[in-house]
């Protein structure tokens, strides 16, 4: 198990990875735990973070508690009292509080309301595609 505390390192991997208060560039293990810090590109079976943020985290299983996310692709992902802009997993539970502007999910358990799903997105990149051809043609 690699434990990494006040680190900042480029590329880890390993069977297991914890980090508290350091960041990793990328990581790539079979679980990844992260607390009081952040990872650029979070890639395990099972990727936890607590008081911390991800930029991009592809697992099996992701949790995020207390933390900000920008991208979560999962089979099955719980957000508690967690941000996240574009979640895409088969499943999602949410608790407590938590936003997500962008969700789409096969099942979506818990209290929450995306700021777009899967129909608004695909409304949202339709105008903007739109919206950026006649600019380009006006030039």
């Amino acid at each position: 198990m690699n434990d990494m505390t006040d680190l900042r390192a480029g590329t880890v991997q390993a069977t297991n990875i914890e980090v508290r208060q350091g960041g990793i560039a990328r990581a790539e293990a079979q679980d990844i735990a992260v607390s009081y810090g952040g990872i650029g590109l979070a890639r395990g079976t099972r990727v936890t973070t607590e008081f911390g943020g991800n930029l991009l985290t592809v697992a099996k299983e992701a949790r995020i508690t207390q933390s900000l996310a920008s991208t979560v692709v999962a089979a099955e992902a719980t957000l508690d009292q967690a941000l996240a802009q574009v979640v895409l997993v088969g499943r999602a539970t949410f608790r407590q509080p938590s936003g997500v502007l962008v969700l789409i999910a096969g099942k979506v358990d818990g209290p929450i309301r995306p700021v777009l799903d899967w129909r608004g997105a695909l409304a949202a990149g339709a105008a903007m595609g739109l919206v950026l051809g006649i600019l380009r043609r006006s030039k």
